[in-house]
């Protein structure tokens, strides 16, 4: 039997599922229509975040990721700082509310349901956000992998302006071309991730595209700074 063959006989329904496949995830910065597909909240023995998964009109995905704090020590410091980033995260809320044209926060946590996520763990899960249509705003973003070895450009969201599905913001201006054309000259590096080597060198790659005139930016890993450009599948990010 040749190799090809051994290779597809050893290889798990899986993993053939996955190989090959086209990502789904957004490529392209700037202004996008979407639809919320799910929001949750996750918690696990390390850690504890609010997911809400957008599709765009052409299918792709784009998500807000935000972890929710504890405090480290019962110092009335420590206390403080988790209350400010929780808050950080409800204001989050709140404006993807107001743009999908709901009250507030309460009113789209107001309900909830517990499910399990495709690894299964148990996640609670906020319905009534679910299909309601805004326009977010992405930029692109060089992130690392967990030892830091790679890096990737890949697709945030402008979690400040949230518009409605008109493009509106909150005081009826129509503002979506504005921004969306200002995000996609937009490069930031990780937070606190703009010294490493590789970030700094895919950064530059990713700016040299735009100046060329690209507009999509490929899901790739550089691995080091020295080497070319290599893709990867989104399973290694």
């Amino acid at each position: 039997m040749s190799i090809l063959l051994n290779t597809v006989n050893e290889i798990t329904e899986k993993e053939l599922e996955t190989l090959g496949k086209t990502s789904n995830k957004c490529r392209t910065a700037g202004a996008h229509l979407v639809t919320v597909e799910k929001a949750f909240v996750k918690s696990t023995d390390t850690y504890e975040a609010l997911t809400v998964i957008f599709k765009t009109e052409e299918g792709e995905e784009l998500r807000v990721f935000e972890f929710l704090s504890t405090p480290k020590d019962d110092t009335p410091e420590a206390i403080q700082k988790a209350e400010a980033s929780n808050k950080r995260t409800v204001a989050i809320v709140n404006r993807i509310a107001h743009a999908s044209g709901m009250k507030d926060a309460k009113q789209c946590l107001a309900s909830s349901s517990e499910e399990v996520d495709e690894k299964g763990a148990p996640i609670t899960v906020f319905p009534k956000l679910a299909n309601k249509k805004l326009t977010v705003i992405s930029f692109t973003e060089i992130q690392t992998d967990k030892d830091d070895k790679k890096a990737y450009a890949v697709q945030e969201i402008d979690t400040f302006n949230f518009l409605d599905k008109a493009g509106k913001d909150g005081l009826g201006r129509e503002i979506a071309e504005k921004l969306g054309e200002a995000a996609k000259l937009k490069v930031e590096m990780q937070f606190n991730k703009d010294s490493i080597p590789v970030v700094q060198a895919k950064y530059a790659q990713v700016v040299e595209q735009l100046n060329s005139g690209t507009t999509v930016i490929a899901n790739t890993a550089t691995p080091t700074a020295a080497a070319t450009t290599e893709t990867v599948s989104d399973s290694d990010i």
